[in-house]
């Protein structure tokens, strides 16, 4: 093996090794990245923070917006409920919660975990004032469809059934809602009607 040869061996060799270090790094960061991102999107730190908020909420406004949910349904009409404004609050901060889903900020399981309860009762109540208030205002609550439309996906997933088939029966939703408004005793004839 003359001279010219073994340069040539050793520079293969380093060249091999040159490649084999790069493709290392690229994989480490590769893996790093990834669970960074899966980190950030289940970690419920953020989550904790939106159930937080959700039970500072003052009490009174949930009790208000399910209320409200409540007259609705009994008389069928937004337009004949008495300030249907109080569910406002409660669209606002689950608009919160579908924006942070759609733009990766939390996962799906983390928010169907803490909220599936609130968001399939009141988004299910107020579908028809969220889209009755969006032909003024395009853009307000446009986060809530989605919203719903993951959680009851990922919700019928669970439960093997088609998502038209998880929502809530009429009794079931004021039910629900009489117990958010504290008012589960009182409207005990409502429910049975």
């Amino acid at each position: 093996m003359n001279h010219q040869s073994v340069a040539a061996i050793g520079q293969q060799v380093q060249s091999d090794w040159f490649l084999a270090a790069v493709a290392c790094a690229f994989l480490f960061l590769l893996a790093k990245t990834f669970n960074s991102h899966r980190d950030r999107v289940y970690n419920p730190t953020l989550v904790s923070k939106f159930w937080d908020a959700f039970e500072k909420m003052e009490e009174r406004k949930r009790a208000a917006a399910a209320s409200a949910c409540i007259d609705f349904l009994k008389v069928g009409d937004w337009g004949k409920v008495k300030e249907p404004e109080r569910i406002e609050d409660v669209l606002d901060f689950l608009e919160d919660l579908g924006f942070n889903l759609k733009h990766k900020q939390m996962s799906i399981q983390l928010i169907h975990h803490h909220f599936d309860h609130w968001i399939r009762m009141y988004l299910q109540a107020c579908e028809s004032y969220i889209s009755d208030y969006r032909k003024k205002e395009p853009t307000r609550w446009e986060h809530c469809g989605f919203l719903r439309r993951e959680t009851d996906a990922l919700e019928a997933e669970r439960s093997n059934k088609l998502p038209e088939q998880i929502v809530l029966s009429k009794d079931d939703l004021l039910k629900y809602l009489a117990e958010e408004a504290g008012q589960a005793e009182s409207n005990s004839s409502i429910v049975q009607a």
